[in-house]
């Protein structure tokens, strides 16, 4: 009788604690599909206001991951993609992506004690250095499909990607918060 009492009542609480943890589990996925939602919304609300946001962040991260020779390797295949580059145009924008990249490389390592704008100006001359060689390794055509990449990439603000940029008489707003 004790054994069958005991049983009974083994058998409850491996069923009740099957049943709190059946209910945990339900909770846990509707808080996560929750959390998902919020998230796209806030993605969402980060693409229209053009703030930067944790799915961007994570893309920086995983950039900087990436060795100089990566980067390039990556930048000169996708342009190879999109502009339908030959061998030789994607061996010569690699050459060029990769000085680039040990550029900023050397840059970053170096100019901790610089000013910020400092290293803004450095990194725009290095820019506009790269893209006036790849001016010259594109064809028209193809330069003015990679001028319009950069623009959709910036926010289509032109240099800088200026997305607070506001109103036809050029003023600038700034946002608080």
């Amino acid at each position: 009788m004790k054994r069958m009492i005991f049983c009974t009542l083994m058998c409850a609480l491996v069923s009740f604690g099957a049943m709190a943890q059946t209910q945990d589990s339900v909770a846990l996925r509707r808080s996560h599909s929750q959390e998902g939602k919020q998230m796209h919304l806030k993605h969402q609300d980060c693409k229209k206001h053009g703030k930067a946001c944790r799915f961007e962040q994570q893309k920086q991260m995983d950039k900087q991951e990436l060795t100089a020779e990566q980067r390039a390797q990556m930048k000169a295949k996708y342009l190879k993609e999109k502009l339908t580059l030959t061998d030789k145009q994607e061996g010569k924008i690699y050459k060029v992506f990769l000085a680039e990249a040990q550029s900023i490389e050397k840059s970053k390592a170096e100019s901790s004690d610089k000013s910020k704008e400092a290293k803004r100006e450095e990194f725009r001359a290095l820019k506009l250095n790269t893209d006036k060689q790849v001016k010259q390794i594109l064809s028209d055509e193809q330069y003015a499909k990679y001028e319009q990449m950069a623009k959709a990439r910036r926010g289509g603000h032109g240099a800088g990607g200026d997305k607070h940029f506001r109103g036809d008489k050029g003023e600038k707003t700034v946002r608080k918060g």
